[in-house]
C-alpha cells in the first residue's frame, strides 16, 4: 500500500491519509465490499433452507428435509474449502485486486441465476456464489493485516526519521535502534488480540528508500529476518537485522523535498485443514508494502 500524501505532500498538513474515519481510504473500498459480500452469504443461509424446503404452490421447490438439509451443508461447507484454492489463486495467478472484482461479479452472477425460476439455474446461482466466495474469503482477514502493519512501520519511521530531524545527525541513536522502533510498530500490529498472523511465518522485513512509485531505489534497504532482536520498551523484537546496512539513519532527509521511506514484509500461510493432504501445495505466500514521506522539515 502506497500512502496517496505521500508524492505530493503539502507541508502543514498531515502525511497520513485518513480519510475514511482516521483509517485510509482504501479501507473504504474494504470494508463496503466485505460487508456485501458477508451479507450475500449470510442472507443466502437464512433462506435457502427455507425456500427448498417451501411447498412448489408457495413458490419453493418442493424439496423433503432431508435433500434441502444435504444441499444446504453441502453449500455452506463448500464456501468455506473453496477459500484454500481460491487463495491459491489469488496469490499466484491473478493478485488479491482482481481476485476481489472477479469474486464480486460471480457472486452477483450467481444470484442473478437463482431469480430465474428453473432448478437448473438454482444450481447454477449456487455454484457461482460457492465460486465468487472463493475468491473473498482467504484475500481479507490476512492481508488487511499486513497491510496496517506494513503502515504502522512506515508511519513510525516517517516520524523518527534521522536526517535533518529533531534527532539529529550524527546522533546518539544508530540506525538499527531506530529501525527497530519501526519493527517494533510492525510487530505491535502483527500480535495485536484479533490478528490472525503467525509473527514466527513472517520471512523478512524491509526498510527501504523509495521512490515516487513505492519501488526500492537501488540498493538502499535493510533487511530484518527471523530471530532474537535487540529489545524496545523492555520487550524483545522477533527480527534481527540481517547483512549489512543499507540505508543508514543519517542518510535519511527529511529537508524539502522530504525523501520515502518504504516498509514491505513477506508473510507465509500455512493450511490448517485436512483438505492440504488433496493439495500439492501446503503454504501460499503473501506481501505487501507502504510507503510515506518523511515528516518534511524546513531545515537543512
Amino acid at each position: 500500500m502506497t500512502d496517496p500524501a505521500s508524492p505530493g505532500h503539502v507541508p502543514g498538513t498531515s502525511p497520513y491519509d485518513t480519510a475514511f474515519f482516521g483509517h485510509p481510504r482504501g479501507l473504504s473500498t474494504l470494508f463496503f465490499t466485505e460487508m456485501w459480500e458477508r451479507f450475500s452469504y449470510y442472507g443466502m443461509r437464512a433462506l435457502l433452507l427455507l425456500y427448498m424446503t417451501a411447498p412448489l404452490a408457495a413458490g419453493g421447490l418442493g424439496f423433503d428435509t432431508a435433500q434441502g438439509g444435504a444441499i444446504y451443508g453441502l453449500y455452506t461447507s463448500m464456501v468455506y474449502m473453496t477459500t484454500l484454492p481460491g487463495g491459491w489463486i489469488a496469490d499466484r495467478l491473478i493478485g488479491p485486486q482482481r481476485a476481489v472484482l472477479y469474486g464480486g461479479i460471480l457472486i452477483a452472477a450467481g444470484h442473478f441465476s437463482m431469480a430465474v425460476p428453473s432448478l437448473s439455474m438454482f444450481y447454477l446461482g449456487l455454484l457461482l456464489i460457492v465460486l465468487g466466495t472463493l475468491e473473498f474469503g482467504f484475500v481479507f482477514d490476512h492481508h488487511l493485516t499486513l497491510e496496517y502493519a506494513t503502515r504502522e512501520g512506515a508511519r513510525t519511521g516517517s516520524a523518527i526519521v534521522n536526517g535533518g530531524g529533531a534527532l539529529g545527525c550524527p546522533g546518539t541513536l544508530t540506525t538499527d535502534e531506530i529501525d527497530a522502533s519501526i519493527i517494533a510498530a510492525v510487530e505491535r500490529v502483527l500480535d495485536s488480540p484479533d490478528s490472525p498472523v503467525d509473527v514466527a511465518d513472517v520471512s523478512e522485513i524491509r526498510i527501504y528508500k523509495a521512490d515516487l512509485n513505492g519501488n526500492q531505489i537501488g540498493a538502499q534497504m535493510n533487511r530484518w529476518t527471523p530471530g532474537a532482536g535487540p529489545p524496545v520498551d523492555s520487550v524483545s523484537l522477533s527480527f534481527v537485522r540481517t547483512g549489512a546496512v543499507g540505508w543508514a539513519a543519517c542518510s535519511r532527509s527529511n529537508a524539502l523535498p522530504a525523501e520515502s521511506i518504504g516498509v514491505s514484509l513477506q508473510y507465509t500461510y500455512t493450511y490448517q485443514t485436512p483438505i492440504t493432504a488433496l493439495l500439492s501445495w501446503a503454504t501460499l505466500t503473501m506481501s505487501d508494502r507502504t510507503v510515506m514521506q518523511f515528516n518534511p522539515t524546513n531545515n537543512n
